[in-house]
């Protein structure tokens, strides 16, 4: 197929007298399922119809109308077009154009959607090109009975524009359609994409504002909880201030490993004794550095101090991390903590 486009370019009329089985062959060809083959066979008609005699490709055209394949006849109807582009105005001087201009309004009535748009398109080319509506009509009255006339009359008022013998092919329901329903998909996935920006917009706006609620519940006089271990430190001896820090630590570290038989027995006790230990250790570390924020500074302890916090203000128990934020923030000018490691919490 290549090779005969090829030739049709280079020999041009050389090949009329070849041109009957050239077109057969590929016409035929053009029924092939195969995508690639099926537009190669498109490319030799065009190639056909573009270099050799018009009036021989018309009379091969005709004895094929007796093949009912939908494809055969949407290359049919390929051919002619692209003969009416080639020769515009002086295409109705081809020796039997008014044969090719029956077969066109015949395909505009054919069962096939396919064929009937390509009729359509290669008719409204040749309104807009070569022949005025009135001639037209008047080939398609001499061929056609009564009502197949006024079936192709009726599709190029409604589909086909004209004014006089300057008329336009306008896009054909099957088409539009088709558009329009691409048009509304286009429109659902962008709504989608909008939605989804939206949603995520509210969530973030939500996350701040419980953030804020949060820290407005801590700052209330009546919501703040009572702290249970406030007199833990007052036992303690000059010079043993650090002997219960890992106590605390322990205990804000709490990740539920009791071994009472009531733990077992009753989960939530379970889980809420959990939760309460890691809250009074927020109140212990709280009082500790309160009593004894110079010496914490330049302990060793304090790396293990605020990365225990810093477990305290993540936890997963709402009631601890609240507590632990809300505690953190008085004893970080008393600690002398770093701007650095404040800005990465």
């Amino acid at each position: 197929m290549m090779t005969l486009t090829e030739m049709c370019q280079e020999l041009k009329k050389q090949l009329d007298p070849e041109l009957e089985s050239i077109i057969s062959k590929l016409i035929k060809k053009g029924s092939d399922t195969n995508v690639f083959i099926a537009e190669e066979v498109k490319k030799g008609l065009v190639a056909v119809c573009q270099n050799c005699s018009e009036a021989r490709i018309i009379s091969v055209l005709i004895n094929l109308t007796g093949l009912k394949a939908s494809q055969i006849k949407t290359n049919i109807c390929l051919c002619i077009e692209t003969m009416i582009e080639r020769h515009e105005t002086k295409f109705s001087q081809v020796r039997d154009y008014d044969k090719a201009v029956y077969l066109l309004a015949n395909y505009m009535l054919d069962g096939a959607l396919e064929v009937r748009i390509a009729a359509k398109k290669a008719f409204g080319t040749l309104l807009a090109h070569s022949i005025s509506r009135t001639e037209i009509e008047k080939i398609v009255h001499r061929n056609m009975n009564e009502l197949n006339y006024s079936k192709v009359v009726s599709i190029m008022d409604k589909e086909l524009s004209g004014q006089g013998g300057n008329s336009a092919l306008i896009i054909t329901q099957t088409q539009l359609s088709g558009t329009q329903k691409r048009s509304s998909l286009m429109k659902r996935t962008s709504a989608v994409r909008e939605e989804t920006k939206k949603a995520n917009s509210d969530q973030s706006e939500e996350s701040k504002d419980l953030s804020q609620l949060r820290k407005a519940l801590d700052a209330s006089p009546v919501d703040k909880p009572k702290a249970k271990t406030a007199n833990k430190l007052t036992f303690f001896k000059e010079g043993a201030e650090f002997d219960l820090l890992p106590t605390f630590f322990a205990q804000a570290e709490n990740n539920g490993n009791h071994s009472c038989w009531n733990c077992y027995i009753n989960p939530l006790m379970f889980n809420d004794l959990e939760w309460r230990s890691r809250f009074e250790a927020v109140d212990s570390l709280t009082e500790f550095a309160n009593r004894h924020s110079e010496n914490l500074q330049k302990s060793k302890q304090i790396l293990r101090f605020l990365d225990t916090f810093v477990k305290l203000m993540t936890d997963s128990n709402t009631k601890v991390s609240l507590q632990a934020i809300n505690a953190f923030a008085p004893i970080v000018p008393l600690l002398k903590v770093p701007s650095t490691f404040t800005q990465t919490l």
